[in-house]
């Protein structure tokens, strides 16, 4: 299916609903994540010492042609990233590329269904999930 664009916001009543195999993508090592081939799906790992680096944030940047309204304008404030780990996780780590910096909490699920939440100083680029804890969702 080809990109849709709307220059307008998107109101939906009932939700969206992602489903079939594009929905999850298997991350298997330590990967740097793109907008393009991470962002809104399921990130499914079994990797319990995994690093996974987001992408640079960009805030201003658009595209010759059509500026904010193009779809290839490279602005990706509000991307979003869902991580399941399926498996204890021993060192799982959720990386800036060092310049980014984390502000605010993130959730974290813990195996008795549980949640906690992770304040990150601004000035930490690294969330790490401690021993047997899922790793947060992350929008940048």
């Amino acid at each position: 299916m080809a990109n849709t664009t709307f220059s307008g916001p998107v109101i939906s009543k009932n939700g969206f609903i992602g489903t079939g195999p594009g929905s999850t993508v298997a991350l298997t090592a330590n990967t740097t994540l793109t907008v393009n081939d991470h962002a809104g799906r399921i990130l499914i790992t079994q990797d319990a010492d995994g690093i996974f680096t987001l992408p640079s944030i960009n805030t201003n940047a658009n595209g010759a042609t059509a500026g904010t309204t193009d779809y290839n304008n490279l602005n990706n404030v509000g991307a979003s990233f869902y991580f399941y780990v399926d498996t204890t996780a021993t060192d799982v780590q959720i990386v800036t590329d060092g310049t980014d910096k984390f502000v605010g909490a993130a959730m974290i699920a813990v195996d008795d269904g549980a949640k906690k939440a992770f304040l990150a100083p601004s000035s930490t680029a690294i969330i790490a999930a401690p021993t047997n804890l899922s790793v947060p969702s992350v929008t940048i």
